[in-house]
């Protein structure tokens, strides 16, 4: 290997050191634990959105018989697919529920 090929594997490596890891898929395990494959994240692992810790109203109907025919989007619970974003070493925020394919 060239001197020259020894500065790029040096500029490359000291270059990734730096770099943030992208998001990943993780699986909720509970309301408020998922897993990033067998890596386990809890409670006090993650800051979830708001909005994924409450029932929200998507589509609001209340007919004059005022029988609730709303639409909602449930909490998370266990085996729901989330994207995750590492911010800290040991801190991740739940972004978002995703669904696949």
């Amino acid at each position: 290997m060239s001197a020259y090929d020894e500065l790029i594997c040096i500029i490359r490596e000291q270059g990734a050191v730096y770099n943030q890891e992208g998001p990943a898929l993780a699986v909720m395990t509970g309301p408020d634990s998922c897993e990033i494959g067998a890596f386990k994240l809890s409670r006090e692992d993650l800051y979830i959105a708001e909005h994924l810790l409450k029932t929200v109203a998507t589509k609001v109907n209340v007919p004059e018989s005022h029988q609730d025919a709303s639409t909602y989007i449930q909490p998370l619970q266990a085996g729901d697919i989330v994207l995750v974003q590492k911010v800290t070493e040991t801190a991740y925020v739940v972004i978002e529920r995703v669904v696949g394919p």
